[in-house]
């Protein structure tokens, strides 16, 4: 009995409280599970059912396994999607640079000027225009912003609904699997499962 109990703590840490534990934790558990599954120790044992516990015992792993497998591809999948967004506004970026490097180039060639006097008299009309231009660029680099942040915030909203439908596929894995196992373990008859073939 002391074993199941073992077997059972090391299952039920995972879905306690319907939460999925972290890739960390289930790296811990998976590593646990491994342990258990090869110990001589545990073999010795007269009071459990082995067949069901060779049987059970992977699969809890797997299901884990196969949680962090899909949690990463969410994960890849947000990133290469962020990038692509990024990257898309590239064109956009590098014109309102080029702007800014233009307007500002042409206000410094007043600095060529040898009196103050022309110099003044040179800043005077392209300052007022560069001004213009100056909050035109401001106003595209606001709205450019604004566009990139809600299509990122779009594709955050998949990434966060990807990883949920992992966690609720992998709790559900888990927690049946679990419920067999502890079915069984202490069950000196029970089989393999059968699978039919149609």
């Amino acid at each position: 009995m002391c074993f199941k109990a073992l077997t059972l703590f090391l299952a039920i840490g995972a879905v306690f409280g319907a939460a999925t534990p972290p890739a960390f934790r289930i790296t811990e558990e998976t590593t646990l599970a491994e342990f258990l599954l090869n110990s001589p120790t545990m073999r010795g044992a007269e009071t459990f059912n082995w067949l069901c516990w060779d049987y059970y015992l992977p699969e809890l792993k797997n299901h884990a396994d196969q949680y962090d497998a899909d949690n990463k591809l969410c994960e890849d999948n947000y990133y290469k999607a962020e990038f692509k967004i990024d990257t898309s506004y590239t064109i956009v970026r590098n014109d309102l640079i080029h702007s800014v490097s233009t307007t500002c180039n042409n206000l410094l060639t007043c600095d060529n000027e040898q009196t103050n006097a022309d110099a003044f008299q040179c800043l005077i009309k392209p300052s007022s225009d560069a001004s213009k231009t100056l909050t035109g660029i401001s106003n595209n680099a606001t709205d450019s912003n604004t566009s990139l942040l809600a299509d990122i915030a779009a594709i955050d909203a998949t990434f966060q609904s990807c990883r949920t439908e992992a966690q609720r596929t992998y709790r559900a894995n888990h927690e049946e699997c679990l419920e067999n196992l502890d079915g069984c373990l202490d069950d000196p008859d029970w089989n393999l499962p059968t699978t039919n073939v149609y």
